[in-house]
This record gives C-alpha cells, structure tokens and sequence, in this order.
C-alpha cells in the first residue's frame, strides 16, 4: 500500500521552531503586587477617594498607566498618575523581590544560549514604566539575561498592543515576523491578549484558573509555577533545562 493511501499516516504540521523567550516582570518574574497595591492607595486617598480592596486592585490594573489612568480618573488622570509615580518610585527599589525559581530558570535559558547548539534570546515587555522597569532589572543584576527592555511608554503603545513586541524584535535585529518563533509568558489576561496578537505563544503562568476573562484570547499553555514551566519549556524549546 503506498504511503498517500495508507490512513495509518496522519498529515502532522511542522512544529513551530522556538527560540525566542519572552517575559512580562511584574508578578511573573518578581513579586510586586503588594507596592502596586499599595502605589493605588496612596494615589485614591490623595485624590479624596475611596481605596480599594486588594481583589478589586488586581481586577482593575494590568494595562499600563497610560492606558488604565485616563479610564479610571477621566480629567484627573495626570494627578493620579504624579501621585502613584512619587509614591511607587521612592520605594520600589527596596521592595522588589524575585519570585523563588525565576533567576533559577533565567541562568539556564541563558547558558543554554551560550550553547554550541542552542541560542535562546530573552526580553521583557512590560506595562511598568520604563525606566522603573530598567532600574529594576538592574537593581536584581538581571541585565545580563536580557537583550531587550522595554516598559510602558517605551513605545508607541502599550500592551496589549503589538508595537513593543515589534520593537523588542527589532533590538534584537529581527523582523517582525519573528513574532511566530517567541514564546511569551505571562500572569494576565493583557499578557495573553498581547501574545496572540503579536503571533507569539502564550503561556499563562499562574495557580489562577483560566476562567471567562480569557474566553477570547485564552492561554496557548498555562504553568501553575517554575516548577512546571521550566517542564513546558523543556518540551518546547526540545532540550532540558
């Protein structure tokens, strides 16, 4: 019997060659929820509003402040956003704290990158405010994992938008359309909506059930910790980290 006729054999699509990782920073890489929320408070009780519940930070945050401000305060947004900036950036440096197993999996990506016959490329894009962002990499000694660094009005928009996934590309002399070779991890419903619409693969890395909020752009792969991701990873990317 020959090949084509034989149904034993399955037409199986060429699998997708990753080689680019890519990282949202806060509450993916590092723990920062508790300033973020705490950035909002100060910035509620300075505009004479009432200040948020923890759960009720974590459900209206997540796009940048660019994006979310003019939403939430209308024609204040620029005062709330002086009064979260002071606020945040006065203590930000101290309160940083990477999550256990993340620089873990950075040194191995990294080494595996170093490798005669691998090459893995890492960035972040995040909706932090650039130079904060910058300074935090810097802070924790993490430049050197990184070829790119890019954070909220970096460029031309923000997250969800696709225009910082161009642009990382870009820095590390790739076209755009090497968006197809980037897995991208993240903890949010923006970090998925971003990856589908740069054409990376999203992996939503969190314990958080995949519930409505990602009915439309819905993770490609969620790992619940480092412990299972560095696991998906390893499948992959076809090497062991």
């Amino acid at each position: 019997m020959s090949r084509e006729h034989d149904d034993r054999f399955e037409q199986v699509e060429p699998r997708p060659k990753y080689d680019l990782v890519f990282f949202d920073w806060d509450n993916t890489l590092v723990d920062s929820w508790g300033l973020v929320h705490d950035s909002m408070q100060a910035t509620l009780r300075g505009l004479g509003e009432a200040e948020w519940s923890a759960e009720e930070t974590k459900a209206r945050l997540g796009a940048s402040l660019r994006e979310n401000f003019p939403r939430l305060f209308g024609d204040r947004a620029e005062q709330a956003r002086s009064l979260y900036r002071a606020y945040f950036l006065s203590r930000h440096l101290e309160r940083i704290r990477a999550f256990a197993g993340s620089q873990g999996l950075l040194a191995d990506l990294s080494s595996a990158s170093s490798s005669a016959h691998f090459s893995i490329r890492m960035a972040i894009i995040s909706n932090k405010i650039g130079g904060a962002l910058r300074a935090e990499v810097a802070h924790l000694g993490w430049q050197k994992y990184f070829g790119a660094v890019l954070g909220a009005e970096d460029c031309a928009s923000d997250k969800p938008d696709p225009a910082c996934m161009t642009e990382a590309l870009s820095r590390l002399g790739l076209p755009a359309s090497a968006g197809a070779s980037v897995i991208y991890i993240g903890d949010s419903t923006v970090d998925m909506e971003f990856a589908q619409r740069s054409g990376a693969l999203g992996i939503l890395l969190s314990d958080a059930k995949m519930d409505s909020r990602f009915e439309e752009y819905p993770a490609h792969h969620q790992a619940r910790d480092f412990t299972s991701l560095r696991a998906l990873l390893t499948r992959l990317l076809g090497f062991s980290l």
